[in-house]
């Protein structure tokens, strides 16, 4: 191998160090400058943007559930140079809440994980005025187990019937729905509610499919979201009773005269509107027979008329058929 001449590497050393050394202020002076106009430009060149980014939760286990609310959305600020804050998009940070280490029900307080968008890791991106914030950065937590259970439903209807008439009846096709959720919240309910049925005004019986309606954002139904619905509407009648024992005689040929031949006791049952049959008296209904199609003396069968005041209605007469004999005048 080749010796290096003593000279040549003595010389070699003189001149590094004369290029380091000779002008060494003057050197320095140059560099501080160069240093502070890069760090002067890079600053002037950092802009801030705000990004709205989703948080996904990941790792929980399906027998737990978050009880508490927590954002879906999280503020990231970031300062870089413009021409990388227009490259970024909210999906770049993956903001994740990884709730894989947890074992039990408890209180929990969880830092999210993120990652650094591509755009970001360049060799060329200034690091010394470059910053990401997130804001919450860390989600606390109540963790609870997932229960289930069966509970009433609960029919829910607002306003009222036309004056004079009733809802006789109301049902449903199912009374009980299965519930799933945090054990806290479902412990403390009782029942689920129908949505609101409006009934004002209604006058005819009517069937619907209503929605259930969950207490709580948390609270899931297992085997039905919704349940048909039926109501029987109908007039509020009172009902009431009499008896009589003679019939008016109408359209008789006056050469004839009658016999009722079935015993005197009419039983005559009406119905209308309370305020109507208060109004009733037994004079106001008519019970009568109608012979004008009686042209010889004999035997015959008629059926009763009943006359009644207007709003009234006929329930029952007993009986329906009168039996009668018609003869001659002496």
């Amino acid at each position: 191998m080749k010796k290096i001449n003593p000279e040549v590497k003595k010389n070699f050393f003189k001149r590094v160090k004369d290029l380091i050394f000779v002008d060494f202020k003057i050197k320095v002076i140059c560099l501080s400058l160069a240093i502070t106009t890069f760090v002067i430009i890079s600053y002037i060149q950092i802009n801030e943007k705000v990004f709205s980014c989703p948080l996904t939760v990941v790792g929980l286990k399906e027998n737990f559930i978050i009880s508490n609310q927590i954002p879906d959305k999280i503020k990231v600020t970031v300062k870089n140079r413009q021409n990388i804050l227009d490259k970024i998009v909210e999906s770049d940070f993956k903001i994740r809440l990884n709730l894989s280490d947890i074992k039990s029900p408890d209180t929990y307080t969880i830092k999210l994980d993120w990652d650094v968008p591509k755009s970001m890791q360049s060799l060329f991106t200034p690091l010394l005025f470059t910053s990401v914030e997130l804001n919450p950065e860390k989600i606390n937590l109540n963790i609870e187990r997932v229960v289930e259970k069966n509970v009433p439903i609960m029919l829910n209807s607002i306003g009222e019937v036309t004056k004079g008439y009733i809802i006789k009846s109301k049902s449903m096709d199912a009374y009980y729905v299965r519930i799933q959720g945090p054990e806290n919240i479902i412990n403390g309910i009782k029942y689920i509610e129908t949505e609101k049925i409006n009934i004002e005004g209604e006058i005819d019986s009517f069937k619907r499919i209503v929605n259930l309606v969950s207490p709580s954002p948390l609270i899931k139904f297992i085997d039905k979201t919704k349940v048909e619905v039926s109501f029987e509407i109908s007039k509020d009648l009172e009902f009431i009773t009499y008896r009589f024992d003679n019939l008016s005689i109408h359209n008789l040929n006056t050469n004839f005269k009658i016999e009722i031949l079935t015993p005197n006791n009419f039983i005559v049952q009406i119905s209308g509107l309370k305020e109507d049959i208060k109004k009733i008296t037994k004079e106001n209904i008519i019970l009568s027979i109608d012979c004008s199609s009686v042209y010889y003396p004999g035997d015959y069968s008629f059926r009763i008329k009943v006359s009644l005041p207007r709003n009234i209605n006929l329930v029952t007469i007993k009986p329906e058929v009168v039996r009668v004999s018609v003869k001659l005048k002496n």
